[in-house]
């Protein structure tokens, strides 16, 4: 697929880790066969890119979206999904996030 035709996907790592590449270092790689993926790992960085772009999808790869700091970007997320769209919660979001 010719990168003008490609959807973007946008990773958001505000409590990025450097391991996170490592274990999801495939991933991101068939992701990037198929689609332009980009990521945020500062608060700036999302609202930038979020103010500027309507990605096809987003994923939040980590806990830093539910932290008191960020509370700016979550509601750039809630709005872009209120606007129809697509976000999915997975990779390390699950392993730091407590229940209940």
């Amino acid at each position: 697929m010719a990168p003008a035709n490609r959807p973007e996907i946008f990773l958001l790592s505000l409590a990025h880790s450097p391991v996170f590449d490592a274990i999801y270092s495939s991933l991101i790689d068939k992701l990037s066969e198929s689609a332009t993926v980009k990521r945020a790992k500062t608060v700036t960085g999302a609202i930038r890119y979020l103010g500027e772009h309507n990605p096809k999808a987003i994923i939040i790869t980590d806990r830093g979206l539910i932290e008191d700091a960020n509370a700016e970007v979550l509601q750039n997320v809630i709005s872009y999904v209120q606007n129809g769209g697509l976000v999915t919660a997975g990779l390390h979001f699950p392993n730091f996030v407590a229940s209940g």
